[in-house]
């Protein structure tokens, strides 16, 4: 994870640096927006495929097991 936060705030700071657009708040807050952003985009996608039911009933944690990286499916 922190690797992957690090790559992605180096992106956003080669990005602002390339495009000459000056940042509106630090490039680690933007990367960790970004990065829970994306992360809930996914969960609304695979979510319904597990089952709204495993949610309602408090198993919370069955839904991110099946998201986390480098799941066997």
């Amino acid at each position: 994870m922190r690797e992957l936060r690090q790559t992605t705030t180096d992106y956003i700071e080669a990005f602002s640096a390339r495009v000459g657009t000056p940042l509106t708040m630090p490039a680690e807050q933007m990367a960790l927006g970004l990065i829970a952003l994306c992360d809930g985009v996914h969960l609304l996608f695979v979510g319904p495929a597990i089952g709204a039911g495993a949610v309602r009933a408090g198993r919370a944690g069955a839904v991110f097991q099946a998201c986390r990286p480098g799941r066997r499916r």
